[in-house]
């Protein structure tokens, strides 16, 4: 509390004095040590913690693009945000949890794979069925 005190008296330049007054009363209110005790325990819990800063990770995805103004893929940029500039993971748990994006990644590709693979069969079958009567008829009218 008395800490608070001393700062109330001393804002910086940038801030007025009954906002800096303000601030400071609420960071000595119990409301606020509540609030900050609470998110330091669930700061804990955390287990995949990255490395992004205080950047968005909109802007980030951003910036690692290859395509200009196009964002970046959640995977990628899951990497970036999640590995030493050595490209160690942070974590295992970080490892493990790219390992997954990467097998459900491959996972819906193959099954986008195999839906286009139907859908191409089911309407060209009809046109194939047709080019190959009329190869056959004209193999056989000859």
């Amino acid at each position: 509390m008395q800490m608070y005190k001393r700062l109330k008296i001393t804002n910086p330049a940038f801030v007025m004095t009954e906002n800096w007054e303000g601030l400071c009363d609420y960071f000595a209110s119990d409301e606020c040590k509540r609030k900050s005790e609470v998110n330091q325990n669930n700061r804990q819990k955390m287990l995949c913690k990255h490395r992004a800063g205080r950047k968005a990770f909109t802007v980030r995805s951003y910036e690692i693009s290859d395509v200009p103004g196009e964002p970046c893929d959640a995977i990628e940029l899951y990497k970036v945000t999640h590995c030493s500039p050595k490209d160690e993971w942070i974590s295992e748990e970080t490892k493990k949890n790219w390992e997954m994006m990467i097998k459900s990644e491959k996972s819906i590709l193959i099954s986008k794979w195999k839906r286009l693979q139907m859908t191409y069969a089911w309407k060209c079958w009809p046109w194939d069925m047709i080019c190959k009567r009329s190869w056959l008829w004209s193999k056989a009218s000859k």
